[in-house]
């Protein structure tokens, strides 16, 4: 199965990746999110980890891109502890959310 992990923290996308490929998933790395919207673009994923605070375009704009052409889950990753209305609206067809994780390899 193929992941895309989006995120802009080094540490966070190094833990995801390790952890995903420890479960046997093939990952791909995107640091911000116009990077990610380029690799979904070209690669058919089955899942994606999507961080909101990224240079660029936002976590928000992708998954809203992403939904105009695809049903792909897609699982937020944030520092951020509440939702805010912005995400409630824009991500009514959100998977999952999680906070990014916090300790390193």
């Amino acid at each position: 199965m193929k992941i895309l992990i989006a995120d802009d923290t080094e540490q966070i996308v190094k833990v995801l990746c390790a952890y995903a490929q420890k479960e046997g998933f093939e990952t791909t790395a995107a640091h911000d999110g116009q990077e990610a919207l380029d690799f979904f673009e070209k690669i058919k994923f089955d899942i994606i980890l999507l961080d909101v605070m990224m240079p660029k375009v936002d976590g928000f704009e992708v998954c809203k891109r992403i939904r105009k052409s695809s049903n792909v889950p897609v699982i937020m990753v944030t520092a951020r502890g509440l939702w805010s209305r912005r995400a409630a609206r824009t991500l009514t067809k959100l998977w999952a959310w999680t906070s990014a994780p916090t300790t390193t390899l």
